[in-house]
């Protein structure tokens, strides 16, 4: 794995801490989050399975939380990888269908409602996301800058082990429209491979790579590591190197190295 600062690591490891918190319940995140939050809502679209909370810190600090694949439906949503224009008929800038369909038919309306209501007080945005909520996540950042929502400097997404979103020419645009994005994913981990590049998929963001390439690397992992094992109930996941307790560990060590 390439360098990483002591500010980042840090940084990707809340990001990597609230996408995990997006698997619990609209109940439990207002409780876990009262104390330091102005205002929370969580969002659920029944049709296309997404799910996201957003929270107002008192500090001005506004974060959008996508939650991964967990039932079927996200699945199809996963491999629904055929492309779409972005904006309009046009451009040659093409989207994954699914996932443009995922965060545009319910989650989108919903967060420009809570960002237009508390605007004057959102001083800087944290998007983050795992799996389908990394893609998620990717798809909102861009949208929200591109429709003039909120500055590109106010701006920061950490996704991780998440699927390509669009082809080259989204990438392009993506890049220059948000340049403070880090994508991690573990080089094990085929789910950020998908879908293949063959169909003219590529990845936007800044890299930041760990793990040593070995695709035996997760079944032994889970079972060498009794810290892993207690963090969550077996999980195919665990053994395919597509499991976000297994990333949240791996960061934890790497801060406490630093």
């Amino acid at each position: 794995m390439k360098t990483i600062s002591e500010q980042l690591c840090r940084k990707v490891l809340k990001g990597l801490y609230f996408a995990q918190d997006a698997r619990l319940s609209a109940e439990r995140l207002a409780d876990k989050y009262k104390l330091i939050s102005s205002d929370f809502t969580f969002i659920d679209d029944p049709v296309w399975d997404t799910q996201c909370f957003m929270l107002l810190m008192r500090d001005g600090e506004l974060l959008i939380s996508f939650r991964g694949s967990q039932q079927a439906r996200d699945w199809i949503t996963d491999f629904a990888g055929w492309t779409v224009p972005y904006s309009n008929k046009e451009t040659k800038i093409k989207l994954h269908w699914g996932f443009n369909q995922a965060y545009c038919h319910y989650a989108r309306g919903q967060i420009h409602k809570f960002i237009s209501l508390h605007s004057k007080n959102i001083k800087m945005i944290t998007i983050t996301g795992y799996s389908l909520g990394g893609s998620l996540a990717t798809l909102c950042a861009v949208d929200l800058e591109y429709n003039n929502i909120i500055d590109k400097n106010l701006i920061e997404v950490f996704c991780a082990g998440n699927p390509k979103v669009g082809n080259k020419e989204f990438v392009d645009s993506f890049n220059k429209r948000v340049p403070k994005c880090w994508r991690t994913f573990n080089v094990n981990d085929i789910v950020p491979s998908m879908p293949p590049s063959i169909m003219g998929y590529q990845h936007a963001g800044l890299e930041n790579p760990w793990g040593v390439k070995n695709p035996l690397s997760g079944i032994i992992e889970y079972f060498k590591c009794k810290e892993l094992r207690k963090r969550s109930k077996f999980d195919m996941g665990d053994v395919v190197n597509h499991e976000i307790n297994s990333y949240i560990l791996y960061f934890e060590r790497k801060l406490k190295s630093l």
